[in-house]
Parts: structure tokens; C-alpha cells; sequence
């Protein structure tokens, strides 16, 4: 633990602990009774027949997002991102979430478990709009599992919410032009400072009427068959930073920097742009310059509220959530609803212990 840390705890020297290069964690997890997979091959099958304690690591830093894992799904002999990031089998959180469940209800005392979206903030950050959509679908349908989940067991409460907004993520329009046209466009790296000339890509953007109605066709996964069609929803961003748009889904992601320093390097050579340096990738550096309204090179964090879903089978302390809210307040009302025995929420006459 840093210096600071052991301060503000008032812990002894000691207390900070030393690196250890030769210990074994995922050894000392199964020495403690967890049974281990690396991949959704080895994950799938607990779903039958699901452990007491189960541990699964998936990839080298963060796991890869729901767009890059159907493609690889949809094409298995495709070399695609997955493949690039060494991890070219890895379940969906969805699959993950039904699995914990399983693994976790098997403890008669009752559990708490947190399934994150980690990547709808991640690619907001980085504003690829086609990856945020995807990885909300995916949450989405890791939302149904818990919520079937909770219907069947009863007594259980399930809350559906955010950290914070990022990046002011608006729908702006549609495009007008089929993605090949799009594709087609000149670069236009200097737009004329002009407000009478309009720039070909932001041409293309429809509004109101003219955005019409998206068709996209979904496949049999529950995906997108392609996020690029004519009449794509279009995003902007209200906290952007300085970025090129194509308005076509962006074929590589920005480097994860949880990952070893080996794989960074590998993936640098591969054309993946390094997270801290914009613009790197070849896709990146071609569309429509679009100035941005804070400075770096990713979209920011925004002061918008964000909404809180909830769910109970077997009493109404969903109630409980139910209006605005201080953030530090949903800690406090969950612990309330998983300790105290209940029938009726305070909305019905107070807790009945």
C-alpha cells in the first residue's frame, strides 16, 4: 500500500506489503476451492452444473467489448480484435451474470452481486459511438437475466444504475447516404471556418424529418447485423474532445492500458492506437475534424443526473428508489432492504421487522 494510505489509516510500515513475482494467485484460488476457467468453452458448462466457488478471468486487462466478441462469434475463423488481444473466446456478460447466479445462489444466506457495463463509460470516453451501443445491448440483456432471476427465486431485489454520465452521449440525426457513400467523402481535416459552408460529412447528417426512421436488421444473436446502414443513428457528444468522424463504425479499438506491456506493444505494431495518443490509427485520421470543447483526447464525465431502476419479488422496497435521489443514499436503502426483514416499504407504513 502507498505511503499515503497507511497515513490516512494509521497503519504501521509494515502494513505496506511487498511485490511477490512468484506467487501463484490463481494456484492459491484453487487451493482454496475455486474452480478456475480462462474462457467461455470453460465457463458454459457450469450453467449445468455450477460450482461452490468459482473463479473466471477472461482476458489480459479489460475484456474486449460486445462488438468485437460477436464479430469473432459471428466469423469463429476470422481473425478479428479478440484475436489480437490474445483472448479470442470470451463470454458475454450476459452469460457471465446467468453463471454467477447460479454459482452464487447455491449460499442459502443470500448474496450480493454488482455485473458492470464497464465499457458503455470506457468507449463514451473515446467516443465510438457504435461500441457504446453494442456493449448496451449487452448489458441490456444482462439485465434480463438478473431480473428473470429475481422473479423466480422471489425476495430479491434488483437495481439498475450508473456511476455518472460520460460524454454527454446525444442522438443528433441519421445518415442520409448509404455507408459507401459515406465512405467515399474527402477528407476535410481544415473545415472552412465559414458557417455558410456546410462540410460534406455533416451534409449528410439528416434532422428531424429527414433523419426518417433507422431499419436495422437484427440477428438471431439479438445484435446488429451491421451498426453501418443508411439511415445509421448518429451521435454527438456534449463534453467531446478533439476527434475525426467518418459516422462509420471505427474497424479497431484505442489500446487497453490494463494490459501486459508486451501486448501493447504488439497491438501498437498491428495499427491500434495507444490510449493517450489520438489519431494514431489510420481510420482515425481521415473524416470530418471536429473540435472539441474540452481539452485531451477523450470526452469527459458529465454533471447529469442518471436514472435508477429497481425491481423486488416478494415485497415493494423497489419503492424505495423511486424519485430523485443523493448517490450515497442507495448504499444506505439497499443495506436497509438486504437487513431488515420486510413486507411493505416505508411508502405502505414503514419496514416490518
Amino acid at each position: 500500500m502507498p505511503a499515503d494510505v497507511l497515513k490516512g489509516w494509521k497503519l504501521p510500515q509494515s502494513a505496506a506489503g511487498s511485490a511477490d513475482p512468484t506467487r501463484d494467485l490463481i494456484a492459491d484460488f484453487q487451493g482454496a476451492g475455486f474452480t478456475y476457467v480462462e474462457d467461455w468453452t470453460q465457463l458454459a458448462p457450469l450453467a449445468k452444473s455450477p460450482p461452490s466457488k468459482l473463479l473466471g478471468l477472461f482476458g489480459y486487462g479489460n475484456m474486449n467489448v460486445a462488438f468485437d466478441k460477436v464479430a469473432k462469434r459471428r466469423n469463429p475463423s476470422q481473425l478479428g480484435v479478440v484475436d489480437d488481444y490474445h483472448a479470442p473466446d470470451q463470454p458475454m456478460l450476459d452469460e457471465m451474470t446467468e453463471v454467477a447466479l447460479k454459482v452464487l445462489s447455491k449460499n442459502r444466506n443470500g448474496f450480493f452481486l454488482m455485473v458492470e457495463g464497464a465499457h458503455i463509460d470506457k468507449q463514451s470516453h473515446l467516443m465510438d459511438a457504435d461500441r457504446v451501443i453494442d456493449e448496451t445491448i449487452e448489458f441490456d440483456n444482462a439485465v434480463g437475466v438478473a431480473r428473470r432471476f429475481a422473479e423466480s427465486a422471489g425476495d430479491t431485489v434488483v437495481l439498475v444504475l450508473a456511476d455518472h454520465e460520460c460524454s454527454g452521449f446525444s442522438l443528433i440525426g441519421a445518415l442520409t447516404v448509404t455507408p459507401e457513400a459515406a465512405a467515399a467523402l474527402p477528407d476535410e481535416h481544415q473545415p472552412s471556418q465559414d458557417p455558410t459552408v456546410v462540410p460534406a460529412h455533416q451534409a449528410v447528417v439528416g434532422t428531424y424529418d429527414a433523419a426518417s426512421f433507422p431499419a436495422y436488421t437484427i440477428a438471431s444473436d439479438g445484435y446488429p447485423t451491421t451498426l453501418d446502414i443508411k439511415g445509421k443513428v448518429l451521435v454527438g457528444y456534449g463534453a467531446s474532445a478533439d476527434r475525426y468522424e467518418t459516422w462509420l463504425s471505427k474497424p479497431l479499438t484505442v489500446t487497453d492500458t490494463l494490459l501486459p506491456e508486451t501486448l501493447k506493444a504488439e497491438l501498437g505494431k498491428a495499427g491500434y492506437a495507444p490510449e493517450g495518443q489520438p489519431f494514431k490509427r489510420t481510420s482515425d485520421a481521415k473524416g470530418l475534424f471536429l473540435r472539441g470543447n474540452v481539452s485531451g483526447y477523450q470526452a469527459v464525465h458529465t454533471a447529469a443526473d442518471i436514472p435508477v431502476s429497481a425491481f423486488s419479488s416478494g415485497s415493494d422496497v423497489w419503492k424505495e428508489f423511486v424519485g430523485v435521489q443523493a448517490n450515497t443514499d442507495i448504499f444506505f436503502k439497499l443495506a436497509r432492504a438486504a437487513l431488515i426483514p420486510h413486507s411493505r416499504g416505508p411508502h405502505e407504513g414503514g419496514w416490518r421487522d
